[in-house]
């Protein structure tokens, strides 16, 4: 995967960020308690920045509190809407597990070597997600061709016809 232009070797355990975020011995939770990952227009970020998107994995831990009204920030996507659509007054719901923005993927089995493949089909122009994001954990080994995560993969079957492709942008 060395010969894959999009992936970089960075020792997170050793240095800072690159213009923001600490060092830390582990970047996504491996406790029971959810984690995620999010993507942000820019690099001035704050409590009160929206993402642009944003994925998360379990939903254990603090991660919501109502009565202060803080929490992790979502974005409209294919699993969180910063307004609940279905109330009468739509209620504004902008943070993970507000309201109806309960949804996550699972953990995969710690220290496995697993990717998290989440493939779907966003729409550029319309600005938003056509099809749904699914997991599969792709167990990698050290031998893992770079197609297992950007190809379709696993492929087509009698159960899933599609195979599983990672995202496509349209």
């Amino acid at each position: 995967m060395s010969s894959s232009k999009w992936i970089r070797a960075f020792d997170y355990t050793k240095s800072d960020g690159d213009g923001f975020g600490l060092k830390t011995t582990g970047l996504f939770a491996n406790s029971g308690n959810a984690s995620g990952f999010a993507i942000f227009e820019g690099t001035e970020i704050d409590v009160n920045t929206d993402p642009v998107d944003v994925v998360f994995i379990g939903s254990g831990g603090s991660l919501y509190n109502a009565e202060t009204g803080l929490g992790y920030r979502v974005a409209n996507t294919d699993l969180y809407d910063k307004v609940d659509v279905l109330s009468d007054n739509l209620k504004p719901t902008p943070f993970y597990l507000s309201g109806t923005n309960t949804m996550n993927f699972i953990y995969t089995e710690a220290d496995k070597g697993y990717f998290n493949k989440l493939g779907g089909i966003y729409d550029v122009a319309l600005g938003k997600w056509m099809k749904a994001r699914r997991q599969v954990a792709i167990e990698l080994t050290k031998t893992s061709a770079l197609s297992e995560i950007e190809g379709v993969f696993p492929g087509p079957s009698e159960e899933n016809p599609e195979g599983y492709p990672s995202t496509v942008i349209k």
